[in-house]
């Protein structure tokens, strides 16, 4: 037997390891109940960050602002300024340019 056949042999016992592996951790995956575990002592996590960190212990430590609420609040699209400074004929190329090749400008078209 060739070096050829035993990297046959090793490769189907490797994938038969590998498959038995996966189907004893699948009932697991499966069934999973959501319920805390015997010696969990994170209990509920608040934040999906802290489920991901519990659950697959992969923890990214996110800075939270102090003002991010009140920087949301300040931005506001002014879509009346927007409509204002819109320009017909430049949009008239871009759709001949770009979305003509799909869609039709006339009635009951894409």
């Amino acid at each position: 037997m060739g070096e050829l056949g035993l990297n046959k042999i090793f490769g189907a016992l490797l994938a038969s390891a590998l498959g038995i592996m996966f189907l004893m951790q699948l009932p697991n995956v499966v069934f999973a109940s959501g319920a805390g575990h015997h010696g969990d002592e994170h209990g509920e996590a608040a934040t999906l960050s802290e489920k991901m960190c519990q659950q697959f212990h992969y923890c990214v430590e996110v800075a939270e602002a102090a003002g991010a609420g009140a920087a949301a609040a300040e931005e506001v699209f002014d879509l009346g300024a927007a409509l204002a400074s819109a320009d017909l004929s430049r949009g008239e190329r871009l759709f001949a340019s770009q979305c003509s090749t799909c869609h039709t400008i006339n009635q009951g078209g894409a």
